[in-house]
């Protein structure tokens, strides 16, 4: 409000005006604080803190979890684990109880659970309690299994192994559907979904990249798209919404080819329509898509995290978030934040918004050296954190090389 002082119709003296024009300058001010007061305590207000309860252990394995996948059609209840051993599908009974207490003004638990009226001054005092309980069957005895996807909406799951081939198994079923092939014999790195569940793809060690689709025609277990992504090995990719943009990880000989971004719908030689410099050392490991933010998240060999921006495709940011390689990335499906794990079994959970560091879980899957012998390593070739998923109602869920299942609540 701005107060123009010949635009007054009171037609006062020089004086009289001059003190009310300093008591009017005084409420103005006053009323001009209170409203950048109140402004910012509504935006104070709206902004929501995450906050995240210390990893429980829900199922623990006497050799490496090198992959799992979770039933999203019965909410987590079901989950199958790979171990260097086969897979085995597991019937988690998650139960948590809330138990009200009676705190006195010393502190002092009260006897009475129950709360009542009473002339001593009380607290209440509010515990969540978990159990865990799970039951375990044996689906597969292959040992070369080094990556396990679930489908978005139905109750399958995909397992690629170390010689190239990919299994349809379903939850609760202990033979597999159906076998796809892929181009080459060479071990899976990574394997996706697109968002409706109606492509899935396939990358491996050999730089290559196969996508089919999710029908159950005899035709279709062959893939109809093969492209070699990287000079050296493809080890992440992730579909761009439900269209025909597929980004990829990995290491070329290039160093502006270790993330790349390409056409499904163009020829195999003109399919890269976009490469970023990132990740010169070592390569990028593992990425993920932000559809609502349009951002593209990629973790390298050094524990660094490039942020792309896919509306302009170029860096908006990039910083140092692990000691060590990153293995896996993991995606809150509202979109506030994301989860990294690196390979000495560290796990950090990041805004979204400003990509700061919300919770840090240090070596939450390091790997006990006597428990794992050399050649369990040799033939996983994971250590520390192996995989992320985030829950639909904001829980992580993590695996690792010290053959726990952990569960971080979202609070």
């Amino acid at each position: 409000i701005e107060l123009v002082p010949h635009s007054s119709k009171f037609k006062l003296k020089s004086s009289e005006y001059k003190e009310m024009w300093k008591v009017l300058e005084q409420y103005i001010d006053c009323a001009k604080l209170q409203v950048v007061m109140l402004k910012k305590r509504w935006d104070v207000s709206q902004k929501r803190i995450l906050g995240f309860s210390q990893p429980a252990v829900i199922h623990r394995e006497k050799d490496i979890l090198s992959s799992f996948c979770i039933d999203y059609q019965k909410e987590g209840q079901f989950v199958a684990v790979a171990t260097t051993r086969g897979i085995r599908q597991l019937q988690l009974n998650i139960k948590t109880i809330t138990e009200t207490h009676q705190i006195d003004a010393n502190n002092s638990l009260s006897e009475n659970i129950t709360l009542r009226a009473s002339s001593s001054p009380k607290q209440a005092q509010t515990n969540k309690i978990t159990y865990f309980d799970s039951k375990s069957n044996e689906v597969s005895t292959n040992n070369n299994i080094s990556w396990l996807e679930s489908h978005p909406k139905l109750s399958f799951y995909l397992a690629g192994s170390n010689d190239g081939s990919v299994s349809l198994c379903q939850f609760g079923v202990s033979a597999s559907v159906a076998t796809y092939k892929s181009s080459a014999a060479t071990k899976i790195s990574r394997l996706r979904f697109n968002t409706t569940g109606t492509k899935f793809g396939a990358c491996d060690y050999s730089g290559n990249l196969c996508l089919w689709r999710f029908e159950s025609a005899e035709d279709l277990l062959r893939p109809f798209l093969n492209l070699n992504c990287h000079t050296k090995k493809t080890l992440d990719f992730a579909f761009l919404n439900n269209g025909s943009f597929i980004a990829t990880a990995g290491l070329s000989d290039q160093p502006k080819r270790n993330v790349c971004l390409w056409d499904s719908l163009m020829p195999p030689y003109k399919a890269c329509v976009s490469d970023f410099e990132c990740h010169t050392v070592g390569g990028a490991t593992t990425l993920i898509y932000s559809p609502k933010k349009q951002l593209l998240i990629s973790g390298g060999r050094k524990g660094d995290i490039c942020v792309f921006d896919m509306k302009e495709r170029k860096l908006r940011k990039s910083f140092m978030a692990h000691e060590l390689s990153i293995n896996c990335f993991g995606l809150d499906p509202s979109e506030e934040f994301f989860v990294s794990g690196s390979m000495d079994g560290a796990v950090k959970i990041w805004n979204l918004d400003d990509l700061n560091c919300i919770s840090n879980f240090e070596r939450l899957h390091e790997r006990p050296a006597i428990m794992r012998s050399a050649s369990m390593l040799l033939q996983t070739n994971v250590e520390g954190t192996c995989q992320l998923v985030v829950m639909a109602n904001g829980n992580v869920l993590s695996c690792g090389s010290d053959g726990k299942l952990t569960l971080i609540e979202k609070q």
